[in-house]
C-alpha cells in the first residue's frame, strides 16, 4: 500500500503530468486545466481508516496524472470543512471533507460502506446535494431497473458481511435475541452533523424504549465505537435499568442489521448501511441517504417503527443504493470507478472564476482576523491594565477613608464613586469586547473586578451612599444599550417549557457539567441546583455525590429518566422554599432574573447551604437574559452578603470568546481548578527539544528568545502569530494537559509535552 501510494504521488508530480506545454488529445490541442487537489495529510496516520484514505489518495492521484491537467497539491486538516475553495479560473477544486456552494468545487468524503468515496459539489451528510437538493438525483434513481438494483446491492452485503467489514472495525462479540427487534445505533454527541437533528437523540432514545415496553418488540442499542462520554454511559444505564426491553450490544452491526426489524437513526452512517438489508429506516436527520429512509419530525412519529405492520422500501433502497455509489461515488478497489468521477467533474467545470458569497469571504479571511485580533487583544489588555490600577487605587483610598468621622469623608466618598462608576463601565466594557476574548482571565484583570466590588462595599458604609452605590451596581448593560423594559424577555415558565422542548442550546448545553469535580472537592451530601434544565450535571454529578436536588420551573423531557440518588422538583425558586443542602450550584441561571429581585433571590441562596458556587453569564443572549452584568458587579451583590464570596474565574463559552461568564463561589481552595491565565501558559517542548514558553504577558519564545505573540481561546485552545510571518499556529491541550497539540493553517501538525 506505502509503495501503491509513493508511486502515485511520483507520477502526479512527474514531467509528463505537471509540462506547461500543449498536449495534443487526438485532432484538438487543449489548454492544461488547472487543478488544486486537496491532500487529506491528517487523516493517513489514523490507525482506523488510515490505509483505506492512503488507498484513496493514490487512487486518485494516478487517474488525475493521466489527464492534461496542472495540478496543485493543497494539505488540508481537521476542523476545516466549513472553510471556503475557491477554484483559479477555468480550473477545479477536489477538496476532502468540506461543505460549500462555490462553483466548480468538488468534496470528496468517505462514506459509510468501507471503500467508497462520494463526490458531490456540496459536501457531505445533511449538507450533500442529495440532502439539500433531492429531486433530481431521485428521478434518476427512480428510473433504475429494481431487479438489477437489488442485485447489486446482494453482491455488496454478501461481501462486506462475509469480511465483517463497516467503516470501522467490527467486534466478534457474540449476538443473539430470540425475537425481532428494533435497532437504535448511536452517532458521537459532538459530531457536526448532529446540527440536522430534528429531535434530541435522547428524547428519541427514551421514546424508543417506552415503546419497546409497549409493542413488545426490543430495542437494540450499539454505541458508537468511538464514543468516551460518560454521559452517554450514564443515560444508557439508567434507560438499560429503568426499561427491560432495552439491550446495549456491541456486536458487529451485521449481526444487528441480520435480525432487526426496523432501524431508527439520526444521520448516522449505519442508516446507509441499514438499507444494504432491505430494513425500513426511519431517520430523524437530514442525510445524504434519507430520501431512501422514512422521516421521522417528531417523538409521536417514532410508534411507526414498532408498528406490527412496517413499509416494504427495499426497493427503494435497492435503488438508492445502487444510483449512489455507481453515480456518486468511486470505490478504491476500482480505478473504473474513480475515472468515470474524475471524468465528470472536469466535463462540468463552468468556466466561471468562483466568487465567495458573503458568509464564505468571512471565513476566507479567518487567518487575517486571528492576526486582527491577537493585536486587539493586546492593546485591549493594556487598557484594562490601566483601568485595573485605577480601582485598585480607588479601592484602597477608601479603605483609607472608612475610619474618617470628618464630612470631608462624604466628600471624597462621592468623588471615589463618581470615579468608580466610570471605572465600572470601562471594565463592563472591557468584558464584552469581542477582541479581549479569554485575555479577561489575567490576574490583574480579574483583581480590578474583585477591586470594584471591594470599593462597592466599601462605599456602601457610608448611609448617604448606599442606595446610590445598591442603584449602580444593579445597572443592567446591553450590548445594544440599556433596555428597562425587558418586554421582549422569555420571562415565564411557558416560555422556558418552550425552549426547553424546541431549542437544541437548552436541550443540549449545561455549562457546569465541567464543574463537578469543583462541586464535588469539598464531599457535599447533598448537592442542590438551581436552574437544572436538561439534567446534564445532575446525571455527571451523581456519582461523586450522595444526593442531588434539581430544581426548575420547566421541567425538560431529558428528565424523563435519571439516576436513582436524583430528584428533580418543579419550583419557582422566587416563591417556593430552597432545600437545605450542603451545596447551592447554578450555571446560566442567575442572570435570567431582573435586577431588582436578585438580592432577595442570592440571600435565599446563600441561606439555602453552607455553600455556594455559580456560573454566571455576562452577556445578553438576545431572548433570555434579563441582568446583564460584568463580573465586578456580580461580586458586589454576592459580597453585600457574606465577605466570603470570591471570584475565582472569568471564562468564556466554548467557541464565543466574546462571550464570557464569572465564577462566583464562598468555597474554599476553588483557585486551584482556574489557572489564572489558561492552561497555556508555561514551558513546553518539541520532539527535537526545542522549548517554547508561553508567558502571562501575550508572548511566547522559543529557546529563550522572543519568537511572537499568543492569544488564549475557549477550552485550553489558543493561537500563536510568529513574528516576521503571515501565518497563524492553532493550539489545541490535550486532555491531560501535558500534551499541545500545534497545527498550521496549512495542516502541519507538531506535539509539543509540557515540562514547566
Amino acid at each position: 500500500m506505502e509503495k501503491l501510494f509513493m508511486e502515485a504521488i511520483m507520477k502526479l508530480n512527474s514531467p509528463l503530468a505537471s509540462a506547461s506545454a500543449d498536449l495534443p488529445m487526438g485532432e484538438v490541442r487543449l489548454q492544461r486545466i488547472p487543478v488544486d487537489l486537496e491532500v487529506p495529510t491528517t487523516w493517513f496516520p489514523s490507525v482506523l481508516d488510515g490505509e483505506r484514505h492512503r488507498a484513496m489518495f493514490a487512487q486518485l492521484c494516478t487517474v488525475l496524472a493521466s489527464h492534461h491537467l496542472d495540478v496543485h497539491l493543497k494539505p488540508v486538516a481537521h476542523g476545516m470543512h466549513h472553510v471556503a475553495r475557491l477554484a483559479r479560473p477555468n480550473g477545479v477544486v477536489f477538496s476532502y471533507h468540506s461543505i460549500g456552494t462555490e462553483p466548480n468545487v468538488w468534496r470528496i468524503k468517505e462514506t459509510p460502506i468501507a471503500g467508497w468515496y462520494s463526490v458531490d459539489a456540496n459536501g457531505f451528510s445533511g449538507w450533500s446535494s442529495l440532502a439539500k437538493f433531492p429531486a433530481p438525483h431521485l428521478a434518476r434513481m427512480q428510473s433504475l431497473d429494481p431487479s438489477i438494483s437489488r442485485a447489486y446491492v446482494s453482491h455488496l452485503r454478501e461481501e462486506l458481511q462475509r469480511k465483517n467489514v463497516s467503516k470501522y472495525s467490527q467486534s466478534s462479540e457474540e449476538f443473539y435475541v430470540d425475537k425481532p427487534y428494533v435497532y437504535f445505533p448511536l452517532q458521537l454527541i459532538d459530531d457536526p452533523v448532529s446540527e440536522f437533528c430534528r429531535i434530541n437523540p435522547f428524547d428519541v432514545m427514551v421514546k424508543a424504549a417506552e415503546l419497546a415496553e409497549e409493542s413488545g418488540y426490543p430495542l437494540v442499542v450499539k454505541r458508537h465505537p468511538l464514543c468516551r462520554s460518560q454521559e452517554v454511559a450514564e443515560v444508557l444505564h439508567e434507560i438499560q435499568k429503568a426499561f427491560p426491553s432495552v439491550i446495549i450490544s456491541n456486536a458487529s452491526i451485521h449481526q444487528h442489521l441480520n435480525g432487526c426489524r426496523s432501524v431508527i437513526v439520526a444521520n448516522s452512517g449505519v442508516g446507509m448501511e441499514a438499507l444494504m438489508y432491505a430494513k425500513p429506516v426511519f431517520s430523524f436527520a437530514a442525510s445524504e441517504y434519507e430520501l431512501a429512509t422514512t422521516p421521522i419530525t417528531s417523538l409521536q412519529e417514532l410508534e411507526v417503527a414498532f408498528a406490527a405492520e412496517l413499509p416494504d422500501t427495499s426497493v427503494r433502497a435497492a435503488q438508492y443504493l445502487c444510483y449512489y455509489l455507481e453515480q456518486c461515488c468511486f470505490s478504491i478497489y476500482d480505478t473504473a470507478t474513480v475515472q468515470r468521477q474524475v471524468g465528470r467533474v472536469l466535463a462540468s467545470i463552468s468556466g466561471v472564476q468562483a466568487q465567495p458569497a458573503s458568509d464564505d469571504a468571512t471565513l476566507l479571511q479567518e487567518n487575517e482576523q486571528l492576526r486582527s485580533a491577537l493585536k486587539s487583544a493586546q492593546s485591549e489588555n493594556s487598557h484594562l491594565r490601566t483601568v485595573a490600577t485605577q480601582a485598585v487605587e480607588l479601592a484602597t483610598r477608601l479603605q483609607q477613608q472608612s475610619g474618617d468621622t470628618s464630612g470631608a469623608q462624604s466628600r471624597n466618598a462621592a468623588q471615589n464613586l463618581g470615579q468608580a462608576i466610570a471605572v465600572s463601565k470601562s471594565l463592563y466594557g472591557g468584558a464584552m469586547a469581542a477582541s479581549v476574548g479569554e485575555t479577561v482571565l489575567a490576574e490583574t484583570i480579574r483583581s480590578a473586578y474583585s477591586a470594584y466590588a471591594n470599593m462597592a462595599i466599601t462605599a456602601m458604609q457610608a448611609p448617604e451612599l448606599k442606595s446610590q452605590v445598591e442603584s449602580e451596581m444593579l445597572i443592567s448593560g446591553y450590548a445594544a444599550g440599556t433596555d428597562p423594559t425587558l418586554a421582549h424577555k422569555n420571562r415565564s415558565a411557558s416560555d422556558y417549557q418552550k425552549l426547553h422542548d424546541f431549542d437544541r442550546g437548552y436541550q443540549d448545553n449545561n455549562w457546569l457539567v465541567d464543574h463537578c469535580d469543583v462541586v464535588a472537592s469539598t464531599r457535599p451530601g447533598l448537592v442542590i441546583e438551581v436552574g437544572c434544565g436538561n439534567g446534564r450535571f445532575l446525571r455527571k454529578i451523581s456519582p461523586m455525590v450522595p444526593n442531588v436536588i434539581g430544581l426548575d420551573w420547566a421541567r425538560s423531557p431529558q428528565l424523563s429518566v435519571i439516576p436513582d440518588n436524583v430528584q428533580f422538583r418543579t419550583a419557582d425558586v422566587l416563591k417556593d422554599e430552597i432545600p437545605q443542602g450542603d451545596v447551592c450550584v447554578s450555571a446560566d441561571v442567575l442572570e435570567h432574573f431582573e435586577p431588582s429581585a436578585l438580592p432577595p433571590l442570592l440571600e435565599k441562596l446563600h441561606q439555602a447551604a453552607r455553600y455556594n458556587y455559580h456560573v454566571i453569564a455576562c452577556y445578553d443572549d438576545g431572548h433570555s437574559h434579563c441582568s446583564v452584568f460584568h463580573p465586578g458587579q456580580w461580586l458586589g451583590l454576592f459580597k453585600a452578603i457574606s465577605h466570603e464570596y470570591r471570584l475565582v474565574a472569568t471564562i468564556t463559552r466554548p467557541g464565543r470568546p466574546d462571550r464570557i461568564a464569572c465564577v462566583i463561589t464562598n468555597m474554599p481552595g476553588t483557585e486551584k481548578f482556574f489557572p489564572k491565565i489558561g492552561p497555556l501558559v508555561g514551558s513546553w517542548q518539541t520532539d527535537t527539544g526545542q522549548e517554547i514558553t508561553f508567558s502571562n504577558n501575550y508572548s511566547f519564545s522559543v529557546g529563550g528568545a522572543p519568537a511572537g505573540a499568543w492569544f488564549p481561546m475557549a477550552n485550553g485552545a489558543g493561537a500563536m502569530k510568529w513574528n516576521g510571518r503571515d501565518m497563524v499556529d492553532l493550539l489545541s491541550l490535550g486532555a491531560d494537559g501535558n500534551t499541545l497539540g500545534v497545527q498550521n493553517i496549512e495542516g502541519a501538525k507538531f506535539s509539543v509535552r509540557r515540562i514547566a
